[in-house]
Formats: C-alpha cells, structure tokens, sequence
C-alpha cells in the first residue's frame, strides 16, 4: 500500500476495490492537491488504520478506500 499512496501523491490513479456494500468500483483517484482543482485540501488527514482517504477525479469529492479491498491500481496515464 506504500507505492499506492506515494502514487496517489502525484498522479491520478485508476483503483480497483470492492465497496462496503460488495460491489466492485473503479475510481480515479488522486491525493495531489494541484489535481484537486478548487478544493481546500487538509494538511493533516485523519485516516482510521487500513483506510486512504482519496479525491474522486470523476465524482469529484472525497472518499474513503480500504486497503484490504483494493484488488489492483495503475497509474492513469491519460490526464
């Protein structure tokens, strides 16, 4: 999970996860404050143990991923 966070630094990233309620979801993300165009973003995030809290690019607003239901991320080589 340390290479998906340090990529979601700096890129957009195409996520592969499992929602709470079973489903399957694939979310373009981002922690890059200059992809967060036009959002205040938190210096000091809280993030419960085994959670990443994300910018969804696509619904744009934030949402939280937990590590053990990501299935496999690449970084989103179309900006």
């Amino acid at each position: 999970m340390t290479k998906l966070r340090n990529a979601l630094k700096t890129n957009a990233v195409i996520v592969n996860f499992t929602k709470a309620d079973g489903t399957e979801r694939v979310m373009r993300a981002t922690t890059n404050p200059e992809l967060i165009k036009g959002k205040k973003v938190i210096d000091t995030w809280y993030e419960a143990k085994g959670t990443i809290i994300v910018w969804d690019l696509d619904v744009k607003g934030f949402r939280t991923i937990k590590e053990s239901r990501v299935h496999d991320w690449n970084v989103d080589t179309i900006k």
